[in-house]
């Protein structure tokens, strides 16, 4: 049995084929599809943590300011009087949130959920 030249093109666009599916398809299942939820108790507003944005959300007390900033989400100033959520840790991943209690802001990562670098979730005994 013998090979043509036919046989080796033919052969070639299916192994491209395959690959271009194999990556669209692996590439939708572990893309990033984190996004950022802000709530204020009345309202509620979804933006994508891969735009950076400066937000100024409206709260009990006036505007809190929120950055999104390479992946990550924070409070860059509120007008509380003792201002726990600026000096609160960024949120990056899904899951995590952080909230400005005396303004009524809370802002939250929604998303597909995967393991990241194999933390633990939970510990019992």
């Amino acid at each position: 049995m013998k090979f043509k030249a036919a046989d080796f093109v033919i052969f070639a666009i299916f192994l491209i084929v395959t690959s271009v599916f194999c990556i669209f398809i692996f590439k939708n299942i572990s893309g990033n599809k984190k996004q950022l939820v802000i709530s204020n108790g009345s309202d509620e507003w979804i933006y994508p943590l891969s735009k950076n944005e400066r937000l100024e959300i409206p709260g009990k007390l006036g505007n809190s300011i929120i950055l999104i900033e390479d992946n990550c989400a924070y409070f860059e100033d509120s007008p509380c009087d003792n201002k726990l959520c600026i000096y609160s840790h960024k949120i990056s991943k899904v899951g995590e949130w952080t909230a400005c209690l005396p303004n009524g802001v809370i802002i939250r990562i929604d998303g597909t959920k995967k393991t990241e670098n194999n933390e633990i979730d939970a510990w019992t005994e």
